[in-house]
Order: C-alpha cells, then structure tokens, then sequence
C-alpha cells in the first residue's frame, strides 16, 4: 500500500498555521495597500478566518475523529460579553440609528462584530496547537512583518526625499495605517523576534538583532506614545515575573546608552525627519488627561455616557459633542455601551487572561509570545481603536486560554 504523505494530522497543521499566520497578520493587510485594494485585502484574511474555522471544526484527526473543543466557563463568559454587546450595537446601529463615523455604511459594524470579533476569538480556540510548527510560524510572520515594515519605510522615505514632512514627524504606514497602528505593527514584530530568540536555535542571531533594531526604529518613526507604553509595560512584567537579573541589568545597561545619548538620538530623528520622538516619549510620564492628543475630552464624554446610564449602558459611539466617535479606550467603550454588567464581564475576562499569561511566561512555555501580544493589545486598546477593529486582542485571549489549558495540564 502507498504510503501517505498527507496526513489528517498534517491537514489540521496547515489550517492551524494559517489560521494563526491570518490572525495575528490582520493590521499588516494596510501594509500593502499600495499594491492591493484594501477591501481586497480585508476580504482574503475574512475568507480565510472562516476557511480556517470550517476546516478545523469538520476534519477529522489521525484517530479518524474531529477534534472536540471542550468548552469552560470563560467560553460562557466571553460569549455573555458578545451577546452584551452585540445587542447594544444591533440597537444603536440599526433600531435607534445613531450618528456613526467608523465606518462608511452601517451593514460594516455588524459585519466586523461577528468576522473581526466573534470568528477570531473561536478561531482561537479551535486552533489545534499540538499540531502547530511554533518556529516556522513565528519564522513567517517575522518576514510579513518585516516586509511591510520596509514597505512603510519606503514611503516615509518617499515623503522626505520630496521635500515634505510628516505631520509633526510622525510617520504613518500609509493613508491607510495610522502612527499608532504603525508604532503598533512595529512592536509586534519585535515581540515575535523576542520570542523566537528566547525560545529556539536561531542560525544567524545577529541577523534577528538587526531585525529587532529596525523594529525600534520603525516604532520611533511612527512617533506614537502607547507603543513606547506597551514596550516598557510588557518588559516589566516580563522581568518581575521571571526575576531575571541578567535581562534586568542588559535592560538598565540599553536604558542606559539611550538616556546618555539622548542628544544625539534627539538629533538624529529632528535633522532627518523633523521627529520630536525623544520629547513625546517623555511626555509618557506626565499623567494628565490634557497631556493625551486631544483624547481627554473624548475619554470625559465617554465616561459622562456611562455616569448617565450605568447600569445598562447606552452607546456604543459617543452622543455629544463628539458624536459618533468612540472613546479611544476599550474599558470606556464596554462601560458606556454594556454598562456595569457588560464592564464587569470584560474586566473578567482581561483579569483570567492576564493571569494565564503570567503562567506562560512563569513557566517559559513556547506559547509565551501568544500572551506577550495580548499584553500589547490590551495597552493599544487603551489608547486607540475600537472593540471592533481588535480581532488579534480577541484571538489572542483565546488562545491563550487555550495554550494555557495544554500546560497546565502536562
């Protein structure tokens, strides 16, 4: 008898690799929006979240079975958090028809609620990880990264050499990826960097420190604050949690250089990009809501919104003066919209994830980068988007989830 060379185990693989190639790639589709349409894009990664999600959940395994996803509490909780929101969207968007700025046509918020929400955070769950090549998957996505970020560079660079500067030195992507999707993105891929150096035999270190440099500097083109804020966020509760003394003291030596050479790096980004980058890092420390780009007001009205209605909630998008915004704060945006209840479930939900991810990194897991990035989109969803354009926050607290239960159980 032949002998068979694709094997359900190996088919399980593949649409797991995609699944979290497609997953964790979703803010690097704006990347290439110069060459493709971004609705084209955004069709392609909606499709293969579904292609991903179909196929894990009808292919049977190496035992001849499909996989069963036993389901925990928290699954209830997060779909109880769905229903919440989902029900105050369905009201606001198409039963009372509120004013709305997000996006072009109303059909988009449902659309993306149940396609950049729901299906990731499902897609999560189901991924089967036993089966997933953690290193090449890591491997592929530090080359789309990597060339989506050369891809923003160009452009910067483009704008420079026209004579032009950016808005205060503060470089987007593109028109379709803001400074602080930029800064973002850039962060990421420094995170997977980090993750593949700490956890595998990399060939060509060296290479990969390069890579992780440019992933500094990409961030400090963007000139966004909240990147800088997850950066030293995920860095501190690293060393706490692992009581590294050797990465505490390579972090303070790195500190180090950077504060003694700050004139020179402040002269650097002033000179060649007209970037105050050193001086909006610094502003990180002044705690004032006036100290927030223009989003005290917006962070006000939001919480006047649920002052007003607390127990319930009452909008998704904001109602006075800056009607048909979102807040610009996920915790805001969940209160104001789901009130107390709904707030109180996704604080829940943020509280078990941050736990499950001290556990990966406590215990040194290879799953460790999957909490590594929730970390980093909890700080993003702080200061930027909404609930509906978070769809790697959602897959991630799914698999971290996940990826938890599997250790914990070895």
């Amino acid at each position: 008898m032949a002998r068979r060379f694709i094997t359900n185990s190996s088919v399980l693989g593949f649409f797991s690799f995609v699944a979290v190639v497609a997953a964790l790639s979703f803010d690097i589709r704006t990347f290439f929006v110069g060459y493709i349409p971004i609705a084209l894009i955004t069709s392609l990664l909606l499709f293969l979240y579904i292609f991903c999600f179909f196929g894990l959940s009808t292919l049977k395994n190496s035992d001849n079975i499909v996989p069963k996803i036993k389901f925990y509490p928290f699954d209830l909780v997060v779909f109880f958090f769905f229903v919440l929101y989902g029900i105050r969207l369905i009201y606001n968007i198409f039963i009372e028809q509120i004013p709305h700025l997000t996006f072009v046509g109303r059909h988009t918020y449902l659309v993306y609620f149940l396609f950049v929400c729901i299906i990731p955070f499902f897609l999560g769950r189901r991924v089967i990880w036993a089966d997933l090549n953690i290193e090449k998957c890591l491997k592929i996505l530090v080359l789309i990264f990597g060339i989506g970020l050369i891809i923003s560079f160009k452009n910067s660079l483009s704008i420079i050499f026209s004579g032009n500067s950016a808005f205060h030195g503060r470089f987007e992507a593109n028109e379709m990826l803001d400074t602080i999707g930029y800064g973002h993105s850039s962060l990421v891929f420094m995170i997977i960097i980090f993750a593949l150096l700490q956890k595998f035999k990399i060939r060509r270190k060296w290479l990969y420190y390069v890579f992780l440099a440019f992933g500094l500097f990409s961030m400090a083109l963007a000139n966004s604050r909240s990147p800088f804020v997850a950066l030293l966020f995920i860095v501190a509760f690293y060393i706490i949690i692992k009581g590294n003394y050797k990465l505490f003291l390579v972090s303070l030596m790195i500190l180090f250089l950077l504060i003694y050479n700050i004139n020179y790096i402040d002269g650097f980004f002033q000179n060649n990009f007209n970037s105050m980058v050193v001086n909006r890092v610094a502003t990180i420390f002044e705690f004032s809501l006036n100290n927030s780009s223009g989003r005290g007001a917006i962070y006000k009205e939001g919480i006047s919104l649920f002052m007003d209605n607390p127990i319930f909630g009452r909008s998704i998008l904001l109602l006075g003066e800056n009607s048909g915004l979102y807040p610009h704060n996920s915790i805001i945006e969940v209160f104001m919209s789901t009130g107390v209840i709904g707030g109180s479930v996704f604080i829940l939900i943020n509280i078990i994830s941050f736990k499950q991810t001290y556990f990966l990194i406590k215990n040194d897991s290879k799953f460790m980068f999957l909490g590594l990035i929730f970390l980093q989109q909890f700080v993003y969803s702080m200061f930027s988007r909404c609930i509906l354009l978070f769809p790697i926050y959602f897959f991630c607290i799914a698999a971290v989830f996940t990826v938890y239960k599997i250790e914990k159980s070895k």
